[in-house]
């Protein structure tokens, strides 16, 4: 509680109303992260399986020479928890079992000149094409809900920005998705929650 009562001037009770509103939004926040990591990795495992399927190696996309080394590793450990819990490695497993991370790793600068533009800018229909536009909009999602899951405050973040960000991504695959998830979201019921706290959140 030490930063919450740093962020009260020593006050308990105002330091445990902002630790309590800090959950409230991060919960609020993390299903919206939910749903714009779902709707990406989908998408984009959608475009690679189909490139995958009309290729001349018959292999899941994830074992086709297109992944790079860097990223072999992480689908090594996601097969392996599979089997681990004693199923049968599919594709879907796979895919449930690889980590945020690894979709913006295919979306970096290093898969610009092959993945992206050849098939990856196809996972998002709706958008400029714009690989450093999609990936920035991916990387701040990923830091967010990196800070949401090892609970650490977010209280002091532009929560609109956040949330328009996660809707940008969904709204770039599906517009329709876009609104759906837009009409769940949480983010303002958070906000209106806030407690009447004596201090400036804004830093």
């Amino acid at each position: 509680m030490a930063r919450y009562l740093r962020e009260s001037g020593g006050d308990h009770a105002q330091a445990l109303a902002l630790y309590s509103w800090n959950a409230f939004l991060s919960a609020a926040l993390f299903e919206l992260l939910h749903y714009s990591e779902i709707f990406l990795r989908n998408s984009m495992q959608e475009q690679l399986a189909r490139a995958a399927s009309n290729g001349p190696m018959v292999a899941p996309w994830y074992d086709q020479p297109w992944v790079q080394v860097s990223e072999r590793a992480k689908i090594a450990e996601a097969k392996a928890r599979v089997a681990a819990a004693h199923q049968d490695v599919t594709e879907g497993r796979v895919v449930a079992e690889l980590p945020f991370g690894f979709w913006c790793a295919l979306l970096s600068r290093n898969y610009d000149g092959t993945l992206w533009r050849t098939l990856l800018y196809q996972a998002f229909p709706y958008s400029d094409r714009n690989r450093a536009t999609v990936v920035g909009a991916v990387e701040r999602c990923r830091l967010l809900r990196n800070r949401i899951a090892h609970h650490e405050p977010v209280y002091g973040r532009n929560h609109q920005d956040d949330e328009a960000t996660a809707l940008a991504i969904i709204g770039w695959i599906s517009p329709t998705a876009q609104a759906w998830v837009q009409s769940k979201s949480r983010i303002s019921q958070a906000l209106a929650a806030r407690p009447p706290l004596n201090v400036d959140l804004s830093n």
